[in-house]
């Protein structure tokens, strides 16, 4: 039976559990022997309330861009990274990249830099949250940290050239920096149209970091990554709690399914 990904994947009534499917792509079956992760990808619904002026005009429009859209998620509790939805990059160099106590592990080698990349392109509007722990963090350690894509970064940096330990948003070379001393937190990528936007999480509410138009509304690849300005070895960082929710999935692949 030939379906759409949305009919596969984006089911509104529950979430769904890949470990007993059979998916065939392209003529190359991954069976069910290889297990795959419980991820969950869900119909989101949105309930607003809408004030009055310009801010229910952005409102309204966020509402229109991200009604019935799709949401992929990934707790990274699983113990092992499903190879069909990420590829681990670490050309380059020796950084390392391990699920360890249900987190996604990043350590910084002595060269080189670390990746996780989506295995999908994303078309329209979007966006994507992750949360990070900040393991092993000297001061100025020269070393990003965050969300990675096509369409601009969010990053926790420490860097005194960029006035030490900061949020940032790098969008077309682009920069933004708000400071903090947060350890730990949520951070959030939003491209509506053209524009990408960059915001932490702050005692609940999402805190703008920066808002730049990149002038491209092409499909984005995302990463989770750590990289160096300047390179320290041992900077570890723990990501969990991934998810991109996007208006459209047309880039995803068509799949055949067939139920054990």
């Amino acid at each position: 039976m030939s379906i759409k990904p949305t009919d596969l994947f984006f089911n509104s009534q529950s979430n769904r559990s890949l470990t007993r499917e059979t998916i065939n792509h392209d003529c190359l079956n991954v069976s069910s022997a290889r297990a795959f992760p419980t991820i969950n990808v869900m119909k989101t619904t949105r309930m607003l309330t809408y004030g009055s002026g310009l801010l229910a005009l952005v409102v309204m429009l966020l509402a229109a861009s991200f009604a019935n859209a799709d949401t992929f998620s990934d707790s990274f509790s699983e113990g092992t990274l499903n190879s069909f939805w990420w590829t681990v990059d670490t050309s380059g160099g020796n950084c390392t990249v391990a699920i360890t106590h249900g987190s996604l592990v990043m350590t910084q080698g002595s060269s080189g830099q670390a990746n996780l990349d989506f295995n999908f392109s994303i078309p329209g509007d979007l966006f994507a949250t992750v949360d990070y722990s900040l393991l092993n963090w000297p001061y100025n350690n020269g070393e990003r940290i965050g969300l990675r894509t096509s369409i601009g970064a969010v990053e926790r940096i420490s860097d005194n050239r960029f006035g030490g330990e900061m949020y940032t948003t790098d969008v077309h070379s682009v920069i933004n920096t708000v400071a903090t001393s947060d350890s730990s937190g949520t951070l959030k990528i939003q491209r509506i149209g053209t524009v990408t936007t960059g915001y932490y999480l702050h005692n609940g509410s999402w805190t703008q970091i920066g808002s730049t138009d990149f002038g491209i509304a092409a499909d984005a690849s995302i990463a989770l990554s750590i990289w160096p300005a300047g390179i320290t070895p041992g900077v570890e960082v723990a990501f969990r709690n991934f998810s991109v929710t996007a208006s459209s999935w047309m880039a995803l692949p068509q799949f055949a399914i067939n139920r054990s």
